[in-house]
């Protein structure tokens, strides 16, 4: 057939009957399956209907009803993608669980069809917010091993894509280990962010829980020592970490409790030399008797950093 002529069939023909149907049924000469009643219904006349026809010849779509294929080749359509109503009501219908397999199916979709990056990226995007806001009302029975599965499981093919507005739907009234699992789950695909997304989850998330832990305490989620502390509220984030922030979120920083390395690392910092004040706050910390040995660790660091900065 010219391809006028199976326009006019799925127009003229098809759409009517099904619209017709439609106003009688929630599923206009239902089937089995999802797969099946597009094969019986549309045929080869399927790339015809848009992503709103369907909606409305089949008002049954819930999750776990559509293939990880037919997802994908649903969400990946021009019509869909230049409606994100429509595009919302598709990945509605992901199940959380779900989230990696459809995922991967949609990403290679995406590919066959020469789709852009960044249109990959908005469909990630799409689809990380509408499992947040589905999972919101629930999220203050989370335990740590639930959020653990979230962000390492369920969810970690999409965690590169939170974003400020997103990040705030995750709460802050959670306990240290359950969003110490959450830091976790950012830190294992920090690699894989932007330095924009890494920011955005260093202050809209990680700061924004450990001033609100600060508040009622002098060390926001302490633990049995400095480093530990840092590696477990921070991980891969504390490059983002400001000294005024870690004075804030611990008060109890005294003598000898910060190794040569970490004061080191601390002493050695832009931030920390331009503000006599923290510098002298830092160096009160080293014990008398440790002098020679953090003076060596202290010059050893800011010889890495004068290498960095000036490349020899």
């Amino acid at each position: 057939m010219k391809q006028d002529t199976q326009e006019n069939i799925y127009n003229y023909f098809i759409k009517a009957y099904m619209m017709e149907q439609s106003t009688t049924t929630d599923v206009s000469c239902n089937a089995v399956s999802y797969d099946i009643w597009i094969d019986l219904n549309f045929g080869a006349f399927f790339h015809y209907s848009t992503g709103k026809d369907l909606l409305l010849f089949n008002k049954n779509l819930t999750q776990g009803v559509l293939s990880t294929t037919t997802m994908a080749a649903l969400v990946t359509r021009a019509d869909v993608l230049a409606n994100e109503t429509l595009l919302i009501s598709y990945l509605s219908m992901i199940e959380v669980k779900n989230v990696t397999v459809y995922v991967k199916a949609i990403v290679l979709a995406a590919e066959k069809e020469n789709l852009s990056e960044v249109t990959i990226t908005t469909i990630k995007e799409t689809l990380l917010a509408v499992e947040l806001q589905d999972l919101k009302s629930t999220f203050s029975t989370y335990n740590t091993e639930e959020w653990t599965i979230l962000f390492e499981t369920y969810l970690v093919v999409l965690v590169p894509y939170f974003n400020q507005t997103l990040l705030q739907l995750l709460p802050v009234d959670i306990s240290c280990s359950s969003y110490q699992a959450i830091v976790k789950g950012f830190t294992l695909v920090f690699t894989s962010m932007t330095q924009d997304t890494q920011e955005n989850i260093y202050n809209y998330f990680i700061k924004a829980f450990m001033m609100e832990q600060s508040t009622t305490t002098d060390v926001s989620c302490n633990a049995v020592s400095y480093d530990i502390w840092i590696d477990l509220n921070f991980g891969a984030f504390i490059n983002y970490l400001t000294v005024k922030d870690l004075l804030l979120f611990n008060k109890n920083l005294t003598k000898g409790v910060l190794s040569p390395t970490t004061m080191a690392d601390l002493v050695t910092r832009a931030d920390v030399i331009a503000n006599e004040t923290l510098l002298v706050s830092f160096l009160s910390k080293i014990e008398v008797e440790n002098v020679t040995v953090f003076v060596k660790a202290i010059v050893s660091a800011a010889e890495k950093v004068r290498k960095c900065e000036t490349g020899f």
